[in-house]
């Protein structure tokens, strides 16, 4: 009846969606699939402090970590090569610090969920000693990754 292939005696679903694969017993297929959120903020010289708190990438990227709650992240902190190599660590540290206050505070994630590491010079996107490889590089990186089962659909 429900036009999956199966014989209405033997379906264990009756009522799978036209726009689903179906298993022998007339169920939907699921397949676990990865999927991630990158969080990428960066900072202005010599500092720590988050420009809009409020920025659409935060709420996204609370949002993800409230849907799977299983996830962990670690928020890396990073610096360019500009200042004392000495000093940059703790400011990378204090960058990510910052972001998972935000993420705990204002987004309500659990702390023990969230890991900062400062890495201060050591993973530079841009070597050059320019204005803009400065910029880029006083950042924050974070990844998520989860995975969830999604419905196989029809060709």
């Amino acid at each position: 009846t429900d036009q999956d292939g199966v014989l209405d005696q033997e379906d264990k679903c009756p009522n799978t969606p036209l726009s689903d694969q179906a298993d022998a017993t007339g169920c939907s297929i699921f397949v676990d699939k990865q999927v991630k959120i990158d969080l990428q903020v960066l900072f202005g010289n010599n500092s720590a402090v988050i420009n809009n708190q409020a920025a659409q990438k935060f709420v996204e990227f609370a949002e993800f970590m409230k849907r799977f709650p299983n996830t962990e992240a670690v928020i890396e902190g990073h610096s360019s090569a500009d200042g004392a190599a000495s000093y940059n660590p703790l400011l990378s540290e204090k960058r990510a610090n910052a972001v998972k206050e935000l993420m705990t505070e204002t987004y309500g994630i659990e702390a023990e969920r969230l890991v900062a590491v400062g890495y201060g010079e050591e993973r530079l996107l841009d070597t050059s000693n320019t204005r803009e490889a400065h910029r880029v590089n006083r950042r924050i990186e974070a990844v998520v990754t989860a995975t969830q089962k999604v419905k196989l659909q029809k060709d």
